[in-house]
């Protein structure tokens, strides 16, 4: 099959599009070395450090919190994970001028724990919260985990961010 040039432009738009998409998923579950093989590019495996993201990137904590920073150094330090790996966010007025666009694609952060957060933000778009937002384009955003209680609720207690912090990239891939 031959396509003509706007044709053949329109499929290379598309495959480009998902392209990306899985490779930015790949960097970040630390499966690129596998997915750049499983497309037979392992050429520019050696080009690239694929440990970038892990060894550099620090866990974001965003949200209103029922534990101090204090607290929060404490569990992950008992977790195996360094503190000053740990960024929060959780003042109000805060929260509610962050502009979560500037998290898109961005590589200074592993993982975002998120606990409880104003509806409307900054840089959301016509998404109804933050977390909605970052749960639809999964590939655009450092990995998302909820601090959630053990009823399921949205709220960042010592016990929660526990939790959270045991499924971040940082604690499975002990990469501290």
């Amino acid at each position: 099959m031959v396509l003509s040039t706007i044709e053949l432009d329109r499929v290379m738009t598309y495959v480009y599009a998902k392209l990306s998409s899985e490779l930015t998923i790949a960097n970040r579950s630390n499966e690129l070395e596998e997915y750049l093989s499983k497309i037979g590019c392992t050429d520019c495996i050696e080009k690239h450090n694929t440990n970038y993201l892990p060894h550099n990137a620090k866990i974001l904590v965003i949200g209103d919190m029922n534990i101090n920073c204090k607290s929060i150094k404490k569990i992950a330090k008992k977790c195996g994970i360094k503190a000053d790996r740990i960024e929060v966010i959780s003042e109000y007025e805060k929260l509610t001028n962050l502009n979560f666009e500037k998290y898109r694609n961005n590589t200074n952060y592993s993982d975002i724990i998120i606990g409880p957060t104003p509806h409307k933000v900054k840089g959301i778009g016509g998404y109804s919260s933050a977390i909605s937002m970052m749960e639809h384009n999964p590939e655009e955003y450092p990995k998302l985990i909820r601090a959630e209680t053990a009823a399921g609720e949205l709220k960042l207690t010592a016990t929660s961010f526990e939790a959270a912090l045991r499924q971040t990239q940082q604690y499975l891939g002990k990469i501290n």
